[in-house]
């Protein structure tokens, strides 16, 4: 965990990613219950990053909406990840699994408008 006042600090290392490779996170986000976050920014999300052989950091923040849009009306890609984040937290019985089943991620799978150039769909 980088403290506050580190994030700017080059010379604090976090971790490392060389190329072709890739990093995933999971945050758990709960605005307070009287929190009226539609249309409104829910959350900034900010990263630094370098390109090899740079000793230049570079910052780029992203602000998160809520667009109050159904999970049902989710991107295919969003619904493939949220699979995938679902059933590794029923694997592992996670606290945070909350009322997900293996059933809603199979469903979740099937409805994601992904191509499926192997026909895995049809394993589900």
């Amino acid at each position: 965990m980088l403290d506050n006042e580190d994030f700017e600090d080059n010379t604090e290392d976090t971790d490392e990613l060389g190329a072709n490779q890739n990093s995933r996170t999971r945050y758990d986000i709960r605005p307070p219950i009287e929190a009226d976050l539609l249309n409104e920014k829910a959350c900034s999300l900010d990263v630094r990053y370098k390109l090899p052989n740079s000793n230049t950091f570079t910052p780029m923040s992203l602000d998160v909406f809520d667009k109050d849009v159904t999970f049902s009306h989710a991107s295919g890609f969003m619904k493939f990840k949220a699979s995938i984040a679902s059933f590794s937290m029923l694997l592992t019985d996670s606290n945070f699994k909350g009322s997900s089943s293996y059933t809603d991620v199979a469903n979740w799978l099937i409805t994601a408008n992904l191509s499926d150039n192997y026909d895995l769909k049809a394993a589900l």
